[in-house]
């Protein structure tokens, strides 16, 4: 496309946006990443592909903006206390990644010679940068998967972030190869580390002050605009700082983020800067797309197949050694591990730069700008094997030995509550539990959840509430009543009929996700359900009328006949237990001061 006047690049940002709008929602609707939709839509409409877009000058800049306000982002959730907390596996993790993953990859590019006659020095800077993983796709899988804080990301990014910082020795030492000596090594490293540490350091210090002075003066001003004009300065910046410093632009915004973590401004500088970084960052992606050149592709398959399945292996395996060394439980392991086995845009870089001064040939470069870029691609479809691989290492634990990461409830405890599922809404009834002092026990699949709850004193235990022999375990025997809050609508209706098997008696209280569902819920054996969006609006309901002035008391009838018409019961469910004995009923508690009895 040529530009004949007016806005530079405005026809291409208007088919960038077309194409998105209209292709990465159906990506969204196949359930797929939407990181895809944006790398199709680059293939499609790119030089190599329809050629509606000529060449990608625009887009490149806004998307290294993307990455920017992504690592940004990142920083904010980032606080100084818990990457102190994170500095084990940092550099433990992330230097041992880096050095043992650019050794091994050196090594067989130099054997394997990509069918050229390579020296020993290109190969390892080939190795190296294949090394790298994709800060960009991996982070943003991340926070779509809502992942971010979980082990899995907590590991991932911990190892990105390492990788980062080994930019600055990396392209100094693609300099100086490509410059034909050895002799100034040492000393240009020792320039661009002091560089490096100048520049950060630098950022930390303007930006503490600003934290402490400038953020407040702006704020009191009572300005908006002026804020978020003052975040972009604050993010920009940095980065203009890093880049000069010979370090990533995104490690600049993502110090940004961390310096204000920690300050009352946090969340209001996340809002204002959170379309920047969703805009962006599509553009990041498009662009990655627009660079496949399925020509070059064609004529260089076998060894760039055989170069992507070697480094997704290799790295892969790697990866999930290290993660097991550094303790992380074979699931985590094995979904770290997939998802940083493929090649970065770090890569892409570093192989411009080599055939800049000589160190790559052009068929070099093609083939492993080919391997990285492919591979990258791969990242979200080896995200969800791994979630599928780590299921099936959970499932067989738990086959082998249903009860071991199971302590089974103490022998005294009865007429208690089972919680099958402890995420948002079972914590919120387990925490009014506790309050009334009624005894329950909580079954979950997710471990890290299991394992930050029980770390806080909570009665919770791994296992999966649909097999009878874990129930058995926290005495359903004995159990007063079930409530079902699973999130997933399978393993809902599992749980429940294997509950009504077992028991049939027992009051089974169960959350659907909508009427249809609750109906199932009946059937199986559900005594009372209640649908996901009834309380929501129940509750505004009686928040609005109790803000316009309705008496208390009158609000309380309305919410609970409300209850009475939404909530589904089985028809059976009152007379299902004449001639029988009751089930047995939690013991109510003491009453507390100031509380009436239960």
């Amino acid at each position: 496309m040529e530009h004949h006047g007016g806005i530079p690049y405005l026809t291409e940002a208007i088919v960038f946006l077309l194409a998105t709008v209209a292709i990465v929602p159906l990506f969204h609707r196949l359930r797929a990443s939407p990181v895809l939709g944006y790398l199709f839509v680059g293939a499609l409409i790119g030089p190599y592909g329809l050629r509606i877009v000529s060449h990608g000058e625009g887009v490149r800049v806004l998307a290294e903006l993307g990455v920017v306000f992504l690592l940004f982002a990142i920083g904010l959730e980032l606080s100084p206390t818990r990457l102190r907390a994170m500095r084990r596996i940092l550099f433990g993790l992330g230097g041992m990644q880096v050095v043992i993953s650019a050794a091994i990859l050196a090594g067989i590019a130099y054997l394997w010679n990509f069918r050229h006659d390579i020296p020993l020095p290109v190969a390892v800077v080939a190795g190296t940068a294949l090394a790298f993983s994709s800060t960009a796709v991996v982070v943003q899988l991340l926070v779509e998967r809502k992942e971010f804080a979980q082990p899995v990301g907590r590991m991932s990014f911990a190892i990105l972030l390492l990788q980062d910082l080994a930019v600055v020795p990396f392209l100094v030492l693609i300099g100086v190869l490509g410059g034909g000596g050895e002799a100034p090594l040492m000393s240009a490293l020792g320039v661009s580390m002091l560089k490096a540490v100048l520049a950060i350091g630098a950022i930390l210090l303007v930006g503490y002050a600003a934290m402490r002075f400038l953020f407040p003066f702006v704020a009191d001003t009572h300005n908006a605009e002026l804020l978020t004009a003052l975040a972009l300065l604050a993010i920009l910046g940095a980065a203009r700082i890093t880049e000069s410093a010979g370090l990533s632009m995104g490690l600049g915004a993502f110090l940004v983020g961390v310096l204000l973590s920690e300050s009352e401004f946090r969340h209001q500088v996340a809002s204002d800067t959170f379309s920047f970084r969703g805009l962006f960052l599509g553009m990041f992606f498009i662009s990655i797309g627009m660079s496949i050149d399925f020509l070059s592709l064609r004529s260089l398959w076998l060894p760039v197949f055989l170069g992507v399945v070697g480094l997704i292996v290799v790295k892969g395996v790697i990866l999930y050694a290290l993660c097991r060394l550094f303790r992380a439980p074979p699931p985590v392991a094995v979904r770290s591990a997939l998802l940083l086995a493929t090649g970065g845009e770090f890569a892409l870089v570093a192989v411009s730069a080599s055939a800049h001064v000589g160190l790559f040939s052009d068929s070099l470069a093609q083939l492993v700008f080919a391997i990285a870029l492919l591979s990258m691609i791969l990242t979200p479809l080896l995200a969800q094997l791994g979630d599928t691989l780590a299921a099936h290492l959970e499932r067989a634990a738990l086959d082998a030995h249903p009860t071991k990461h199971l302590a089974a409830a103490e022998e005294h405890v009865a007429n208690h509550v089972i919680l099958a599922g402890y995420g948002r809404i079972g914590r919120a009834v387990g925490r009014l539990l506790r309050e009334r002092n009624v005894p329950f026990v909580a079954l979950d699949t997710d471990i890290a959840r299991v394992r930050e709850c029980a770390a806080a004193g909570e009665p919770i235990y791994y296992g999966d509430a649909s097999r009878i022999e874990i129930l058995r375990q926290v005495g359903i025997e004995r159990a007063a009543l079930v409530l079902v809050t699973i999130d997933n609508p399978q393993v809902n209706l599992r749980a429940i009929a294997a509950i009504a098997r077992h028991r049939p008696n027992l009051p089974v209280q169960a959350r659907a996700h909508d009427s249809e569902h609750g109906a199932e819920q009946l059937a199986l054996g559900a005594s009372h359900v209640v649908l996901d969006t009834v309380e929501t609006s129940i509750s505004l309901a009686g928040h609005a009328l109790r803000e316009m002035g309705a008496p208390t008391e009158s609000i309380a009838m309305l919410q609970d006949s409300m209850r009475d018409s939404q909530q589904l019961r089985r028809p059976e469910s009152h007379e299902a237990h004449e001639g029988k004995e009751p089930p047995p009923a939690p013991t109510p508690p003491p009453p507390t001061k100031n509380s009436d009895p239960p």
